[in-house]
């Protein structure tokens, strides 16, 4: 069923300049396919539905064009899908205040490098985005933002992972003192103690 009367006819005429058309009529013949084509009269009786016709038919006359050969439906999820996430990379890279930016640089998904449990999964993925009940329980008090005993610096897991002196001996223990997403990156290799108590 298509409301293109022109193109149902040029089917049926097997008389087309147009390659896609031509193509498609040689496809069906080839796989010895019976198919019963119907004009359903979509745009007829309005008006600016018949304008924007008329516009159209008067844009292939007066102008050339190319036409684009057929693609494979995976061909374009796949090319769309790529230019999908490149668009997203480039509003994610010069987005201006992009906190999340410092955590992960690229839009692409984390490997998963070993099985983990959800609850650990859980506590990494609060680690990485930096809201942990320590950093942001205040919210749901409706109290104030939660200051360092030691420094009296907001509380944040970079201030508690990176900068606070109080944790420095675990810090060192842990081996963690260096870029801050280093040791909170999926591919790092030596496991850390996760465990809240």
């Amino acid at each position: 069923m298509s409301d293109s009367l022109s193109n149902l006819i040029s089917i049926y005429h097997l008389n087309t300049s147009q390659p896609v058309i031509s193509q498609i009529i040689n496809e069906l013949n080839e796989r010895k396919n019976i198919i019963s084509l119907a004009w359903i009269p979509g745009h007829v009786g309005i008006i600016g539905n018949e304008e924007a016709d008329l516009k159209a038919k008067e844009t292939i006359i007066s102008s050339s064009f190319e036409v684009c050969p057929l693609i494979s439906d995976q061909d374009f999820q796949n090319s769309t899908k790529f230019k999908s996430m490149d668009e997203w990379q480039n509003i994610w890279t010069n987005c201006n205040n992009n906190k999340l930016r410092e955590i992960k640089q690229s839009v692409l998904p984390w490997p998963k490098p070993f099985i983990m449990s959800r609850r650990d999964e859980v506590i990494l993925v609060r680690l990485r985005i930096g809201h942990t009940h320590m950093t942001h329980g205040y919210l749901m008090a409706k109290e104030d933002p939660p200051a360092c005993p030691t420094c009296g610096t907001l509380m944040s897991v970079k201030h508690i992972l990176l900068e606070c002196h109080q944790v420095n001996e675990t810090r060192i223990q842990q081996e963690l003192p260096g870029p801050y997403m280093r040791y909170l990156h999926p591919l790092q290799r030596r496991q850390i103690n996760l465990s809240t108590s």
